[in-house]
Formats: C-alpha cells, structure tokens, sequence
C-alpha cells in the first residue's frame, strides 16, 4: 500500500482514498493515477471499440492452449474459487435449480417474473429492427431444429393470451399470406368442409366417451409423440358422421398428419378401428 492516504484521480478530477486506485509497480506512489471507477469506464469503452478483436483473441489463445496444463489449473482454479464464493449458487430468478458457478442467472431466466413497462418494450423493438441480415441468419440457423418443451409453449399461450392484435400486423399477415397456396388455390382443398357444422350429436360428451374408450392415448402406432393433447377424429372426415366406429382418439400432431394423404390414412384408421371391433369388441 502507498504511504499516501489520499490522491486525486487524473481522469475526474476527484480526491480519493489510496484504497480506490489500482496498485502500479513501475508508477510514482506504487498507485495508478486514474481510479478504479475510471479506469473500469476506459475499459469498458476500449471493449466496446475493440469487441471483435478481442474475441477473435481469445477464441483464438483458447485454442492453441486448451490442451496446454498451465492453462487448464488457471481455468480449473478459477472454477474452484468460484464455487467457494457461491457454494450454494441457486438462480436468482426463484425457480430454484443450481446456476453455473459464478452466475446469478441460469441461461433464459433472467426475465422471469420481470414486468417490462411500455420504454422498454419500444427500446427492444428499436434493438430488433437494427439487427443486420446476417445476424438474422445466424439467429434463424441456430433456432432450427430446437424443440421447444410444453412449458415453454404454454409460458408463451399465456403471455399472447388477450393481447391484441395492431392493424398493421393485420396487414403485414394479410400481405405474406397472398400467392400463397391458401383456400381453394391449395392441392388439398375440398369444397371449405371444414367450415361446415358439426352433428347435433358432437357433444363433450360423446369425445370423453371415445377418449375413455381409447384409453386416453394416441391410437396412431406411427405416433411421433409431439403432443400431449387429444382430441377425436373423423375417419372419414365427415363432420356429421358420429358412429363410434368412425371416430378414433388422435393427438394434435397426428390430427394434422391426417389433413394429407388423406385416403391412405383413412384406410389405416378404419383398419384400426375394425380390427379391434372384432378382436376385443372395445379399442
């Protein structure tokens, strides 16, 4: 420690404690002369300028030393120090499961329970829209091929849940949607049946009577089981068409797998159907 007790910063102009400045072996006093405040500013803004540089840097001394066992007790030792610190690191957000040492946060829990007011709202749509193309591209290849849980989706129903929908996303939708294979200009397209009523007889019931009857699963064998929910299907894709042996329990996922290919997955379904009629009269 330098033996004066006091030393004025050289970059805001303010008398400060010896404590406050960093030590400096080859510097007059043993101190830096701008303050560790000051000089983590600079520091920050000499990041900034230089972000790509500097990672490309590290990237780079991490592979050529990643094997190196100088680099691997430095790195280990870090690690060790940090789980000192936070023996118990829990996530602050409150779910209770253990962060990485040295983090506050596990990955894609720092928003949680966060209220965000309008300000904000408007400065990520202003970050958004200056995201360049290639970092778009970036975004969308390392997106694909992710599977989103149920609780994720369901966390997302809930937060679009009532809100509404702006006229200019109206348009925007409107226009993506033209030339579109949509309506009657789509291969699959049957005459709008699926805008037709349903039977008189289509009641909650009657589907907690199939679902019970079907054991409340899947029927489909090639199920991919993507998801959870059931519902009943029409084999014959006749709405009202209600005999129990035209109806069969699918999920959601193979409900939408029947729109295509529609004639061979109503011999398959009828197939199940009959099958089971005549080996164990129930399914």
């Amino acid at each position: 420690m330098a033996d004066l007790d006091f030393k004025k910063c050289s970059v805001c102009g303010e008398l400060k404690l010896s404590d406050d400045f960093n030590k400096h072996s080859r510097s007059k006093g043993g101190l830096y002369s701008a303050c560790r405040n000051c000089q983590s500013i600079q520091h920050k803004k000499e990041y900034q300028r230089n972000k790509d540089r500097i990672k490309k840097k590290g990237n780079e001394y991490y592979k050529n030393n990643k094997d190196n066992e100088t680099f691997k007790k430095r790195r280990n030792a870090y690690y060790r120090r940090t789980q000192k610190e936070n023996p118990v690191a829990l996530c602050k957000c409150g779910c209770g499961e253990k962060a990485n040492p040295g983090r506050s946060f596990i990955l894609g829990h720092v928003n949680r329970g966060r209220i965000f007011d309008e300000s904000f709202r408007l400065k990520q749509k202003a970050i958004k829209q200056n995201i360049n193309e290639h970092t778009r591209k970036k975004m969308s290849e390392s997106a694909k091929g992710k599977i989103i849980s149920l609780e994720t989706r369901r966390r997302i129903s809930q937060s679009l849940n009532g809100r509404p929908v702006l006229e200019t996303t109206r348009k925007k939708i409107g226009e993506a949607n033209r030339g579109r294979l949509l309506g009657s200009r789509h291969p699959q397209w049957l005459g709008g049946i699926s805008r037709e009523p349903y039977a008189f007889v289509w009641t909650k019931d009657l589907k907690a009577y199939i679902m019970e009857r079907d054991g409340y699963e899947c029927k489909n064998r090639t199920c991919h089981n993507d998801s959870s929910k059931l519902c009943v299907h029409h084999i014959d894709y006749d709405k009202k068409n209600c005999d129990h042996d035209n109806l069969i329990t699918l999920c959601n996922s193979c409900n939408a797998r029947a729109n295509f290919n529609r004639e061979m997955w109503e011999k398959y379904y009828h197939s199940l159907i009959d099958n089971a009629l005549n080996v164990q009269g129930v399914l």
